[in-house]
């Protein structure tokens, strides 16, 4: 549950299994993640944080899910 200026709103998860091969890693998160950072922590302290929460807001008004992490991508440079 979310609570959304003061009412309390049914939300939904889902856990999948991972279809990465044993070889494959998400690169840019592993090697510049600190600690046991969580990928929003990341993005939160790389600046992103305002985008990653307006896509759960959106996902969230679109009862969105099917978000998972090899959907997003944040471009720099």
């Amino acid at each position: 549950m979310v609570v959304i200026d003061g009412k309390e709103q049914e939300t939904w998860i889902s856990v999948s299994d991972s279809f990465r091969q044993e070889s494959e890693e998400k690169l840019a998160y592993d090697l510049q993640k600190e600690g046991d950072e969580s990928p929003l922590g990341f993005a939160v302290r790389n600046g992103w944080g305002l985008y990653m929460y307006q896509m759960f807001c959106i996902d969230y008004l679109i009862a969105n899910r099917d978000r998972h992490g090899s959907m997003m991508s944040i471009s720099c440079c």
